[in-house]
């Protein structure tokens, strides 16, 4: 029943994080500082009985350092090392109404609100805001049907800094989109079949569906297996389309003149295109354990990269040659491969839980001048062959008297080999928490405890420290 005591829910959420500079892999201090400052809000409110008012806002100020082994400044100065500042300041507001209408059916309506400011010692300050409608309804038409429909509305706005460096027109965006999900019962309590499709709009690449299908097929209460397929679209970015920056000066050799790689853009007109095929069984011996299985394909078409133009002399007070590079829908790859997932609860305040995943990634060029064409065949520059093959994780959550709870996690990552290779690695951590009441909780954290120091990530212009062992403490407190 309805009552004004048990109307209101809110939560506040303040955090202060400061990161010193990590390690290199010599031993020596990096570059790469960071502090940030967040406070998070949400309030759940049921104004009647059959509708809810939910608000949540969040604001950080982040700012973190970065050295870049080369940088483009000029083409008197060229191409330097420097050592990069950044503030990164954002706010995001959310509301959201929704209402029961009985019988399986409801209405939601939301708005969010997201802005970014960036400031950097470096050519690069932008600003973007954007704002996001949705409205959903969902309803049972018939015994054998439950379906979800609703549109969507998006308007972005960004603004760039222009100089020497870097060039791209302040502007807006605009994205609309009407989407449509079906579940339909073709034998209840045993076959289902899940039907949808998400219709958008967008102003690089015009009108895209995006469907998506899914057969689940459940014998009895222990068994389940599932078969589906999905279209999904990245568009490109305003900086993949449109962008023109000076990326890099090139010294010229043996009194030749220096070369400078320019990005210039022209505008891409087709989106990365993702063809998903997966299948899928869970196995559930009771309550307290599981086993879950996928297998997938992922069949990447139009994927971006930066393909190379004919270098062109430019003469002035710095000749030099000009070397164009752009971005076009110039690779195709594949992605397949496996996830297993189990849970175990051997004890009411004991429960174990482990995964493992496996995939083997191909990425072939389909333009002749795609940037670094030697370097694909499982060693190109996609980001997606800088992940692992294998990754396993094991994870252990006991529940101690006096409200106390010590989690522990365990992974190993296997080595990947592309042209910017991470040895593998294996990582521990452990968790102490305390709750004293319902309203608060205070825990402790070590992180990498059996390394002092490994690296997890190599990035193509900035130097990455090696992950430390390290140690945090937090406090939550609902109201």
């Amino acid at each position: 029943k309805y009552t004004k005591k048990n109307a209101r829910n809110s939560i506040t959420e303040l955090v202060n994080t400061n990161r010193d500079d990590g390690i290199q892999a010599d031993g020596s201090k990096a570059f790469d500082d960071k502090k940030m400052h967040q406070f998070g809000f949400r309030s759940d409110w049921q104004v009647s009985a059959k509708n809810n008012i939910t608000t949540q806002g969040d604001y950080y100020n982040l700012d973190f350092e970065a050295d870049l082994p080369s940088r483009f400044v000029s083409l008197e100065t060229g191409s330097t090392p420097l050592m990069a500042f950044y503030q990164y300041t954002g706010a995001n507001f959310l509301s959201r109404w929704t209402r029961d209408l009985g019988e399986d059916s409801s209405l939601k309506f939301q708005v969010y609100y997201d802005y970014f400011k960036r400031k950097a010692n470096v050519p690069l300050e932008n600003r973007a805001d954007q704002l996001d409608l949705e409205f959903q309804h969902s309803f049972k038409y018939s015994e054998w049907h439950y379906l979800n429909w609703g549109v969507n509305y998006r308007v972005a706005y960004f603004d760039f800094e222009t100089n020497n460096v870097f060039s791209l027109e302040n502007q807006s965006r605009n994205l609309f989109g009407f989407f449509i999900h079906d579940e339909i019962k073709i034998v209840p309590d045993e076959w289902s079949l899940i039907l949808g499709a998400k219709l958008e709009h967008n102003e690089f690449t015009g009108f895209e569906v995006q469907p998506n299908a899914r057969i689940l097929w459940t014998p009895d209460d222990s068994h389940t297996l599932w078969l589906a397929f999905s279209r999904a679209v990245r568009i490109p970015t305003v900086n993949e389309s449109e962008r023109t920056a000076n990326r890099i000066l090139i010294p010229g050799v043996d009194g030749g003149f220096p070369i400078l790689s320019f990005e210039d853009n022209q505008g891409v007109t087709d989106p990365e295109e993702l063809l998903a095929y997966e299948i899928g069984y869970r196995y559930n011996m009771s309550s307290k354990f599981y086993l879950d299985f996928t297998g997938f394909y992922f069949d990447y078409n139009e994927v971006l990269e930066f393909t190379v133009g004919a270098a062109s002399f430019q003469s002035g007070s710095i000749p030099h040659l000009l070397s164009p590079i752009s971005h076009d829908n110039a690779i195709e790859a594949g992605i397949y491969g496996g996830e297993f997932a189990a849970q175990w609860q051997p004890f009411k305040n004991f429960r174990l839980a482990a995964g493992y995943a496996i995939a083997k990634i191909d990425v072939r060029p389909t333009l002749p001048d795609t940037l670094i064409p030697a370097q694909f065949n499982g060693e190109g520059d996609l980001e997606a062959e800088g992940e692992p093959q294998h990754i396993f994780n094991a994870h252990s959550y006991l529940n101690l008297p006096h409200n106390l709870q010590l989690d522990s996690f365990f992974y190993f990552v296997s080595r990947n080999t592309t042209n910017r290779p991470v040895p593998s690695y294996t990582r521990f951590d452990l968790r102490m928490g305390w709750k004293p009441n319902p309203y608060s909780e205070l825990s402790l954290v070590g992180q990498n405890l059996f390394d002092p120091s490994h690296p997890e990530l190599r990035e193509l212009i900035e130097r990455n420290s090696e992950t430390q062992r390290s140690f945090y403490g937090k406090a939550t407190f609902r109201f």
